[in-house]
């Protein structure tokens, strides 16, 4: 992966790891969204597969495996849950890289603010080291903490509240 990195300057994550109804969407579709903010010039990540999906919504039906996270009913394409896990990552990835703009903004004028904005990036790296660890975390029917990323959104919302109140202009400038 470093290597892919110095050569190309990007990094991206391709994912292809079995059926897609059995992975879960918030460790195997979610999370490598929201651990591009450990790699610097992550652009995201690209999927396995969109044709092997069914062509009946009603998936029992289907005798393969499924690889796509989307639906077809032959006329439209609908979104799963694991589509759903791409937005809400890809969100939150966003509201990191929000959070490393304003930490940089502030460092040399308003330390304190700065100081705020490093520590939850701290936090958010250390919990997505700690969320990547354990075997078979991308099967729905392991165990885990799924409520994490959603704990966090309030926080950096709170955070960023605190910063738009004292410093409206650079929210303006970030929208």
């Amino acid at each position: 992966m470093a290597a892919e990195q110095r050569k190309n300057g990007r990094f991206g994550l391709y994912l292809c790891n079995g059926n897609s109804r059995g992975l879960d969407p918030y460790t195997y579709y979610s999370l490598p969204q929201r651990c591009g903010i450990l790699f610097p010039e992550f652009y995201g990540f690209d999927l396995w597969d969109f044709v092997t999906a069914p062509s009946d919504l009603n998936e029992y039906a289907c005798d393969k495996l499924v690889f796509s996270p989307f639906y077809f009913d032959g006329e439209r394409i609908y979104a799963s849950k694991q589509v759903e896990a791409v937005y809400a990552g890809r969100q939150d990835y966003e509201y990191y890289l929000l959070l490393k703009k304003l930490m940089v903004h502030f460092r040399a004028t308003v330390p304190e603010t700065a100081r705020r904005c490093e520590e939850q990036l701290k936090a958010i790296e250390a919990e997505l080291m700690a969320e990547m660890k354990g075997p078979d975390m991308q099967y729905w029917d392991k165990p885990k903490i799924r409520e994490t990323a959603e704990r966090r959104r309030v926080e950096i919302w709170k955070l960023l509240e605190s910063i738009a109140a004292k410093h409206p202009e650079m929210m303006e400038r970030y929208k």
